[in-house]
């Protein structure tokens, strides 16, 4: 490590171009009203093969809606430690809260979780965060 000091003679500012995501219904961005009314059904098929996506997710949102209302919360996940999903099944968007949490990936190193339910749900992880309006 360099005894560099940031100073008006050694610092510069560089730009960066960023993408964010909105969720939008025709023009305009939808409001956390418009996300609540969506229906929330588990993206995973719980009653036949719970290793089954049932539909296309399109992201996550950072809103949770809190205790009695989310199952990781009311497991003692905390906020922001978990994810809810847009999802696309047939025409329609539904929300869920994500079938794991993103970090996910320790728990299931411990065999907690069947491979065929990681593979399912390994690409919701990937999924890009949508922003709404409040």
């Amino acid at each position: 490590m360099t005894n560099r000091r940031l100073t008006v003679h050694t610092a510069t500012i560089h730009t960066a171009t960023v993408e964010v995501k909105t969720l939008r219904l025709d023009a305009k961005q939808v409001t956390l009203a418009v996300f609540r009314q969506l229906q929330e059904q588990s993206i995973l098929d719980r009653d036949r093969d719970p290793t089954r996506l049932l539909g296309q997710g399109w992201g996550w949102v950072h809103y949770c809606p809190g205790p009695g209302q989310c199952e990781w919360i009311d497991r003692g996940l905390p906020p922001g430690r978990h994810r809810h999903l847009v999802w696309q099944r047939d025409e329609e968007l539904r929300r869920c809260v994500s079938p794991l949490p993103p970090f996910s990936v320790l728990t299931l190193a411990s065999g907690v979780f069947s491979p065929a339910l990681i593979d399912a749900v390994a690409a919701l992880d990937d999924l890009p965060q949508l922003f709404i309006a409040v």
